[in-house]
């Protein structure tokens, strides 16, 4: 059979690129609820992941900055109650900033796992909700590595 390599082309993967990424195996968010006093903040997190639900829960002290931080261990809190592993994933920094006239959350998440550490990166713009946007940010960044979380 001859072929015309004009109409037909063959793609090869190298062996180290992530194929995508089923709709299935990315975690969504789903819920947000927050509440603070004088002293201290509590935010709950659900996420879901086809069609299974994760709830978790921080709290520390009221500050600004921390109610980004807390928001993000409760996301990452429910990603691990998801795998069954505790201790993978951590906050490492987490900043509002303003991109392009835009207002934005950027998260590091950081990834133990096999005796190496990776730093995963999540953005999402500010549109409303600063928290909101918070638990967007921290699933881009996780979302992006979701088939090395079900190699662990």
């Amino acid at each position: 059979m001859e072929l015309n390599h004009k109409k037909i082309s063959v793609a090869q993967l190298n062996s180290d690129m992530e194929m995508p990424v089923k709709k299935n195996s990315r975690f969504h968010f789903k819920r947000i609820r927050y509440s603070s006093d004088n002293r201290n903040t509590a935010v709950e997190i659900t996420i879901a992941k086809g069609n299974q639900s994760f709830t978790s829960f921080a709290s520390g002290p009221s500050n600004r900055q921390n109610r980004l931080h807390l928001t993000a261990a409760a996301v990452l809190s429910a990603i691990e109650k998801s795998i069954k592993a505790n201790g993978m994933l951590a906050v490492a920094e987490v900043q509002k900033l303003h991109i392009g006239g835009q207002s934005a959350v950027a998260i590091a998440v950081c990834l133990s796992s096999n005796n190496r550490e990776d730093i995963l990166l999540g953005t999402a713009l500010i549109k409303g909700d600063d928290l909101e946007s918070t638990v967007r940010a921290t699933l881009d960044a996780v979302n992006r590595k979701t088939a090395i979380l079900k190699s662990c």
